[in-house]
């Protein structure tokens, strides 16, 4: 069987309502880090949803350790538009 990890690394959550999602240990937090690969360039991350996890850390702008990806923090609107910048 193959089994689907979602990812949300590299993503600022904080323009993506939550409400309704759903996770499990194979979800990659915004902050992941490829660590190493499986097989045919499967990437694995050091970073994985558990029920301890605090999402209001990638969600709330008060939140003492919030995280942003590199984009966010310099002020562009998304992904896309920060890489076309850098390249």
């Amino acid at each position: 069987s193959f089994c689907h990890a979602t990812s949300i690394s590299c993503a600022s959550v904080c323009v993506c309502p939550l409400a309704r999602a759903t996770f499990n240990e194979d979800t990659i937090l915004p902050d992941a880090v490829i660590i190493g690969s499986a097989g045919r360039m499967i990437p694995i991350y050091d970073k994985h949803w558990t029920p301890d996890t605090d999402m209001s850390r990638y969600t709330n702008p008060e939140h003492p350790d919030f995280w942003q990806p590199e984009w966010a923090r310099q002020g562009f609107a998304d992904w896309s538009t920060w890489r076309a910048s850098v390249s």
